[in-house]
């Protein structure tokens, strides 16, 4: 995934960052699709399910952004400018914390029945910062051999979307606590 540098401390500060980096990317996917999921239990007016997903959402949110911070950090420690993620970051506001930022919920009818309508307002702003975050931090990388940047932000559709299987969330989360090992062994 990288060339060798010059010290194997270099190239363990390039390897921590770029993992951090692709974590982070993996979570803007997930992030997205679990928007989607939230927004679609939230039409069907089940509380509970609702706010389990709207705590999953936040932590995937806030876990995206802990791993752009880490590859800050690993890429500070190179001695490579990261001014322009440090103002993002800052721009972000408290908003980094949260990846669902309002839910609204108003009774409605359909023929017979009270239905009640969940409106979920998701952090688009600071979905579409964390994928330039990524972009930003990989561009201070030019060791690592990343894929292309996507021109497209990440969608997420109002009627329409993708179930969050719970086996990407298990994958998501054993790489979190592989890459936090990692760092921690070194």
């Amino acid at each position: 995934m990288y060339r060798e540098g010059p010290s194997t401390d270099h190239s363990s500060l390039i390897q921590q960052a770029s993992t951090a980096i692709s974590i982070a990317k993996q979570l803007v996917e997930l992030f997205t699709e679990s928007i989607v999921e939230v927004q679609q239990v939230g039409r069907t007016g089940n509380i509970e399910a609702t706010s389990a997903r709207i705590g999953q959402a936040d932590q995937i949110y806030s876990s995206l952004w802990a791993q752009l911070d880490v590859a800050s950090q690993q890429i500070a420690n190179l001695q490579r400018d990261t001014s322009g993620y440090q103002a993002l970051r800052t721009a972000l506001g408290s908003g980094a914390f949260h990846g669902v930022l309002d839910v609204s919920r108003k009774p409605g009818h359909n023929g017979r029945h009270t239905v009640i309508v969940t409106s979920v307002v998701a952090n688009r702003v600071g979905l579409l910062r964390a994928v330039d975050a990524c972009n930003m931090l990989a561009a201070l990388l030019p060791e690592v051999a990343w894929t292309p940047p996507s021109t497209e932000p990440p969608a997420v559709p109002a009627q329409q979307g993708v179930s969050l299987s719970k086996w990407a969330v298990g994958l998501v989360c054993g790489a979190l606590l592989l890459a936090m090992v990692m760092m921690f062994l070194r």
